[in-house]
């Protein structure tokens, strides 16, 4: 390895990353009128990193519907 080619990994960080905010958000979801906005927070992060595809989902309101109950 060289200063000019670093090797770089971020696929392990992501995944975890993932992981752990799929983990909160079924967290924040048995408790929505306490966990409202941090769910929307949650949400909002789901959306922009697109981890729901990552999760088998097609889109982020299936999602929501079938592993959080949440329409």
């Amino acid at each position: 390895m060289t200063m000019d080619n670093p090797v770089v990994s971020i696929g392990e960080p992501v995944a975890g990353q993932s992981a752990t905010l799929r983990k909160r958000m079924r967290m924040l979801a048995g408790d929505l009128v306490r966990h409202t906005f941090d769910l929307a927070e949650a949400f909002l992060q789901a959306q922009e990193t697109r981890c729901y595809a990552e999760w088998g989902f097609e889109s982020l309101p299936e999602y929501a519907e079938l592993e959080l109950g949440i329409k």
